[in-house]
């Protein structure tokens, strides 16, 4: 699905002996394009009654890497594919540089977009050499041409010697890397990638990441990347966007959803929380953690409070408490500290063992940039 553009050539592994080598070929040799500018406009969309986008507005910067954020269901592959142009929009519009490719009287083919799409499942095609899946999005350019530029993609994923072999000898990561070289191969000026590395061993997934975004960066593509990991969102993207019921929630740099969550949902989905609901009174909120400060919030307001694992210190001066869990979770160990006024253990992460088991008594205070209050709604 994808389609060529003109573009600035880079140098061949050949000539630019100063690049730095990775296992994934040299980096500095993905072919550059034109990045361009993505924009929705009261996007909408329905599968029959039911309404799977509800109105995204939002615009993607050339070159910019946004991830759409959220859980199965609230829309993001949905609006993946309108993109691409493999779903209509049920109203609004969509476009390229200001250029409507989608809208109430204009659906631009997706061959005729400039957009490279990567699927979840890879989906090489079996019967084809690894060469010809690279290079299927090029059916519009000669062919001595299409074959060097699959394999210049394939050398810049490290799979140039596959070049002939098919999808069934190659494993989960490498045809990973082969999806991702067919979707640059035509250079488009977009690409859009769902869930790239969902299917690989989690030993691979944070280098294959990293090389998958070393790469993203040498094309200049604009880039929107579907997931539901927010730890994978934070490490890839300069944007999250988080979505929630066919709605944009939030959207801001991983510092700003994870430093100022606009509500309860936005802030369990990038950490565990302790909550507890409580009443404004005096500008703090009394919970069964100890007093918090309410902010800006009116006397008398019904509030959640939320407090991050990693928020909670054990020893000195605080809240009373009793050691009824300990479990070493490698990088850090998990406490679980019954409070009074709480029927839930207080949960608590700390960096490296401290001197208390099961049984001991505690006393526990808070660190104030790991609580968060919210106006109390209905969960």
């Amino acid at each position: 699905m994808t389609a060529n553009i003109q573009s600035t050539v880079a140098k061949s592994p050949e000539s630019a002996p100063s690049l730095e080598r990775t296992a994934w070929g040299l980096r500095g040799t993905a072919g550059v394009t034109i990045a361009a500018r993505l924009g929705f406009e009261g996007v909408t969309h329905h599968y029959g009654s039911e309404v799977s986008l509800r109105g995204i507005d939002l615009l993607v910067e050339p070159g910019e890497v946004v991830s759409l954020l959220g859980r199965s269901g609230c829309g993001k592959t949905t609006l993946l594919r309108v993109t691409a142009g493999l779903e209509m929009p049920s109203g609004g519009r969509v476009t390229i540089n200001g250029r409507e490719i989608a809208g109430p009287k204009t659906h631009v083919p997706p061959e005729k977009r400039g957009i490279g799409l990567m699927f979840q499942d890879y989906a090489l095609f079996p019967h084809m050499t690894i060469l010809k899946n690279v290079i299927y999005g090029l059916a519009s350019t000669p062919r001595a041409e299409a074959e060097r530029q699959g394999h210049r993609a394939l050398a810049r994923v490290g799979l140039e010697g596959f070049a002939s072999a098919y999808p069934h000898e190659l494993s989960g990561g490498e045809q990973q890397r082969v999806a991702l070289a067919r979707a640059i191969a035509p250079r488009p000026s977009v690409l859009l990638m769902d869930e790239p590395f969902s299917g690989l061993d989690k030993r691979l997934r944070d280098h294959v990441r990293d090389e998958t975004l070393a790469i993203i960066r040498e094309t200049r593509a604009t880039c929107i990347i579907v997931t539901h990991d927010p730890e994978e969102a934070m490490r890839m993207s300069d944007r999250i966007a988080l979505m929630r019921s066919g709605r944009l929630l939030q959207i801001g740099t991983a510092r700003d959803l994870y430093e100022r969550p606009i509500d309860l949902y936005a802030a369990r989905f990038f950490s565990e929380m302790n909550e507890f609901n409580g009443v404004v009174s005096h500008g703090g909120v009394e919970t069964p953690a100890g007093i918090v400060d309410a902010g800006t919030r009116s006397e008398g307001s019904a509030v959640t409070v939320g407090i991050r694992p990693q928020g909670v210190r054990l020893g000195g001066e605080g809240v009373p408490g009793r050691v009824v869990g300990h479990r070493f979770l490698g990088e850090v160990d998990l406490y679980d500290v019954a409070v009074d006024g709480s029927d839930v253990p207080v949960k608590v992460r700390t960096r490296g063992p401290l001197p208390y088991g099961v049984g001991d008594t505690v006393s526990i205070a808070l660190e104030a940039r790991d609580v968060l209050v919210f106006d109390k709604v209905s969960q």
